[in-house]
């Protein structure tokens, strides 16, 4: 394997070769579950240790610490040009539990986004960001536990596949940012966001700041009872419902969830 300048780690496989394969066994406690590889870290031939007792794999690898120096794309698989499901940001902890000349395949603890990561962005040390926020990065900091508004301190922030920082958003990118923001814990995706933020409020129902709409594969926060923020294909924006759903760009409204 070629050395990716992850020193110590760079030598090794973390797949156990046969010769090296612990011969402890693990058990299954229970049923197994139907994993979801963006959140769990399952693939058909490796696991993370810490699921053996809930799913079978051929190898199990534990997690080995690193950071990541760079924000880099967090994807679907090991291509370029493979799906991206989120990013990881400078600073932020990456469990590795293989990895290759270009890539690491762990999670991203941040947000709990599983996939793979380019080697390059990956460090043994966390690097120092403590002087690397500014008035792009700290945009809506002040807006304590008001995610809404740390949402609307967004607009004009640009589009970015994976996004979740005020240098480039996706659509649910922004709803974990400003959530995250104000201290609530909030899922990476959109699927899951529409199932686990808030309560679901009837179609007739009046709309309330701070609720979420969600489309097919597209959600936006509103700031009162008409407007809200978004992500498009270019950049946050503040703009009415009504304009949002008949773009034509995002299809029909397929929930509506109140946040307490």
């Amino acid at each position: 394997m070629q050395n990716s300048g992850i020193s110590s780690l760079a030598t090794h496989s973390t797949m156990p070769s046969p010769a090296e394969a612990p011969r402890s066994r693990f058990e299954l406690q229970g049923r197994s579950w139907r994993a979801d590889p963006r959140i769990d870290a399952v693939r058909r031939d490796l696991a993370d240790v810490r699921l053996a007792g809930r799913i079978f794999a051929p190898h199990y690898s534990r997690a080995e610490p690193l950071y990541a120096v760079t924000a880099s794309p967090v994807r679907a698989a090991r291509a370029k040009d493979s799906p991206v499901l989120s990013e990881i940001l400078p600073g932020e902890r990456f469990e590795l539990l293989e990895l290759s000349s270009e890539y690491g395949w762990g999670i991203c603890v941040a947000d709990g986004s599983v996939g793979y990561v380019a080697a390059a962005a990956l460090s043994e040390t966390a690097p120092d960001v403590s002087g690397a926020t500014d008035s792009t990065t700290d945009k809506g900091s002040d807006k304590g536990s008001d995610f809404v508004a740390i949402a609307e301190a967004q607009i004009g922030a640009p589009a970015k596949p994976g996004g979740r920082s005020p240098a480039g958003f996706n659509c649910t990118g922004l709803v974990f940012y400003a959530l995250a923001g104000a201290g609530r814990q909030c899922p990476r995706f959109c699927d899951l966001q529409r199932s686990q933020l808030g309560s679901a409020l009837a179609e007739d129902a009046a709309l309330e700041r701070s609720d979420l709409i969600f489309f097919d594969d597209h959600v936006a926060i509103m700031v009162d009872g008409d407007n809200a923020v978004h992500v498009t294909a270019k950049e946050v924006v503040r703009e009415p419902l009504a304009d949002i759903c008949t773009s034509g760009s995002y299809g029909d409204i397929v929930a509506r969830r109140r946040m307490a």
